[in-house]
């Protein structure tokens, strides 16, 4: 289903008043929070580009929690390294800019545009490219669909000539944009008007669902559902145990991984691969709880191991042996013992992990969707099947 959307038309003119144009783009942004949207589409006059307002602000914009996306229409005719630089500075969300890169070629040479496109590219930046639907352009917009990699939309907006297309006409637009004239929003994901095709940018799997014994032997059809996912994007494990836990019980798949989700959420890292540097990110939870679930050990006859970085707690696990399940009034007394404005409880075979409230499953993938610089809704999770 479409998110919501809405637009912000910038000045336009031969002339048109810049200091007016911010002032009123400002105001703009100032009201994004009031409205009921989940998505920014700017359309400014190109020439409005070259001046930092209208990249910091989609900064800004990004930075909103309710903000999936954030982009705009431009034909490339201005810097686009100084507006990303400008972007960044700002601290602006990557993963949620979207730009339509519109080729014109009374504006812009083919060889400079694709010097343009390639600038996006080196920069992850979502994207995708247009052209009115001239037929006495056929040719060029032929040269452009090849220039371009394959994984780059071109789509071809209809010319408004007041007259419909010959049928010839029609046919070689066709197999240029197979959309060409026909209505795909489902194609394009959440964010249809951008005419980013929504393909996978990252894989997540749940290992503590994972049947282990499925896992063995280079037969298993299940690791052989990770390698095959693994090809088409990164992976990443999300599972309750501490990393150095999940490296002895995933010693098979967590080397297929780029990364994961670890200790319910409290801890996330992203492997170095290619220019990606490696990342990591704790989150910390109040030591205070220790006495509490000192006392809780001795009482339920469970041991309590306690995960650490840097003298820092991100992770208490109380585990009982495996012969002797936690009873549910064992657990509603220790969970009235455990404030859940502060802390998340796991239950995972005999162990109850216990994490901050703000180390969860979504915000991990927030984070590696953040550094990855691909679109959250990009970030897929497969089922118990891999498939």
């Amino acid at each position: 289903m479409a998110a919501k959307m809405i637009f912000y038309h910038g000045s336009a003119g031969s002339k048109p008043d810049f200091a007016e144009d911010q002032k009123k783009f400002e105001h703009f942004i100032c009201r994004i929070p009031d409205q009921d949207t989940e998505s920014v589409f700017i359309l400014p006059e190109n020439k409005a580009l070259s001046k930092p307002y209208y990249w910091t602000g989609m900064a800004q914009i990004s930075k909103l929690e309710s903000i999936g996306a954030v982009g705009l229409q431009t034909d490339l005719s201005v810097s686009i390294g100084k507006g990303l630089k400008l972007f960044d500075m700002e601290g602006g969300q990557k993963e949620k800019l979207r730009l339509c890169a519109i080729f014109q070629p009374e504006h812009l040479t083919l060889s400079k545009f694709l010097s343009q496109c390639q600038k996006l590219i080196k920069e992850n930046i979502s994207f995708s490219v247009c052209v009115y639907g001239l037929p006495e352009n056929l040719n060029l917009i032929k040269e452009l669909r090849t220039c371009l990699p394959a994984d780059i939309y071109l789509w071809i907006a209809p010319a408004d000539r007041g007259l419909p297309y010959a049928p010839d006409d029609q046919a070689e637009f066709e197999t240029i944009d197979p959309f060409f004239l026909k209505e795909a929003d489902e194609y394009f994901g959440r964010f249809p008007l951008f005419r980013i095709p929504w393909k996978p940018k990252a894989f997540f799997f749940y290992g503590d669902n994972v049947p282990y014994k499925e896992l063995k032997g280079e037969t298993s059809v299940l690791l052989s559902a990770l390698k095959r996912n693994r090809e088409t994007a990164p992976l990443f494990i999300i599972t309750s145990l501490s990393h150095q836990e999940a490296s002895r019980h995933f010693h098979n798949i967590l080397p297929l991984c780029t990364g994961g989700i670890f200790s319910g959420g409290a801890h996330i890292f992203l492997n170095r691969r290619r220019r990606q540097p490696f990342k990591e990110e704790y989150r910390f939870t109040d030591s205070s709880l220790t006495p509490v679930l000192e006392h809780m050990e001795a009482k339920y006859g469970c041991r309590l191991r306690i995960s650490e970085e840097k003298a820092m707690v991100y992770k208490f696990t109380l585990e009982k042996p495996s012969s002797r399940l936690w009873r549910e009034e064992e657990l509603n007394e220790l969970k009235r013992q455990i404030p859940p404005e502060h802390y998340n409880c796991i239950m995972e075979g005999s162990c109850l992990h216990i994490v901050s409230s703000k180390a969860d499953i979504t915000n991990g993938i927030r984070t590696i969707s953040r550094w990855l610089s691909v679109p959250e809704e990009s970030c897929v999770i497969l089922d118990e099947f891999f498939n």
